[in-house]
């Protein structure tokens, strides 16, 4: 499992709810116990018998050394025994790949909230609060409705894909510089990469709504931000 992290939990302190602790036992997966090793005649941690690219595996402590296997980087075979074979490489990258596509439909869901509108946002982990309130900014000021889009998680999912392909104008809200998050969507759908706009905020402070805002608003069409300015200069005399 990899956690993907934003600049702001890097640089600030953040507070939360106690994180309710799991009433069930974890999901580990497919992990083969002593008793079903003893049905199999072999067992071989990197073959995938089921076609999804996952194979499985068995924890320490197993007892029936069918379940024995080293663990080394990507030079292995379907029995875990090192090789240099180009075939055998091969083999493992194309079941790698597989496991990446299974993952889709495993990983948790984008949440979607959607009205039809032409302009889409996408946006994850602490950038969400402040794309809630730029939301409702650039409603009253600018006239701009938006839809929007919270990431969960990668592989990205088919709704992801779906959001994209449904929107004239996608701005991606991240906090870094290099805008990673639009570029790894521009990768996986470059059919829509024209649509894809990257919305950045790396000033090492809490993202803000205006600066979400306003970069929103400035992919516009119309010249959105001043527009926006303009009713802020209105309210403020």
């Amino acid at each position: 499992m990899f956690v993907l992290s934003d600049l702001d939990l890097g640089m600030n302190n953040w507070m939360s709810d106690p994180f309710p602790y799991p009433e069930r036992g974890w999901d580990r997966g497919k992990v083969l116990t002593d008793e079903q090793l003893a049905t199999l005649p072999r067992f071989e941690r990197y073959r995938d018998v089921d076609g999804d690219g996952i194979p499985f595996r068995t924890l320490p402590g197993t007892h029936d050394p069918k379940g024995t296997y080293f663990t080394r980087g990507s030079g292995h075979n379907e029995a875990a025994q090192y090789t240099e074979k180009p075939d055998d490489y091969r083999r493992n990258m194309d079941r790698l790949n597989r496991k990446y596509e299974t993952a889709r439909a495993l990983v948790p869901p984008p949440v979607v909230d959607e009205h039809g509108h032409a302009a889409g946002l996408i946006a994850y982990g602490s950038s969400h609060w402040a794309v809630i309130e730029a939301r409702d900014m650039l409603r009253a000021e600018a006239g701009i409705e938006t839809d929007y889009l919270l990431l969960k998680a990668l592989p990205f999912a088919a709704a992801v894909e779906a959001f994209v392909a449904r929107h004239e104008r996608v701005h991606v809200v991240e906090q870094n510089r290099d805008g990673q998050m639009a570029s790894l969507l521009k990768i996986e759908y470059p059919q829509h990469a024209a649509r894809i706009h990257s919305v950045l905020h790396y000033d090492g402070l809490p993202i803000d709504a205006r600066s979400v805002s306003d970069g929103i608003a400035a992919g516009e069409p119309g010249g959105a931000p001043a527009g926006a300015r303009a009713v802020r200069e209105a309210v403020a005399r």
